[in-house]
């Protein structure tokens, strides 16, 4: 989770929606 949440820091806000939505999509399995 923490790779995650650096990643989207690095990338931006814009980025940062991309990968809240990529985590969501990890969590459902």
């Amino acid at each position: 989770m923490k790779i995650y949440f650096a990643g989207s820091i690095r990338g931006g806000r814009e980025e940062e929606e991309t990968y809240l939505k990529f985590i969501e999509h990890l969590a459902t399995y």
